[in-house]
């Protein structure tokens, strides 16, 4: 794992000419998480939309997963982690 974070760090600092990332400032990251635990007038984040895309994508690519036992779902992942 530490091999693989030191790759991930030296992608992010060539994809930024070297130099490191700009860290926002206390303020934004805090307006963030309060978009996914909700504030006045936004309902806190649940994956709704995301789960209802995951599930097409299986429909579309693992017919009869529904039905299986979740054989066809765990395959599915399998693959992806491949």
């Amino acid at each position: 794992m530490i091999e693989q974070s030191a790759r991930t760090q030296l992608a992010m600092l060539a994809s930024n000419g070297g130099n490191p990332p700009v860290v926002p400032d206390h303020d934004e990251c805090l307006h963030h998480r309060r978009s996914y635990e909700g504030f006045d007038g936004v309902a806190a984040y649940d994956g709704e939309l995301e789960w209802a895309g995951l599930v097409r994508s299986l429909d579309r690519e693992s017919n009869g997963w529904r039905g299986d036992g979740g054989r066809a779902l765990g395959e599915s992942l399998a693959a992806a982690l491949l």
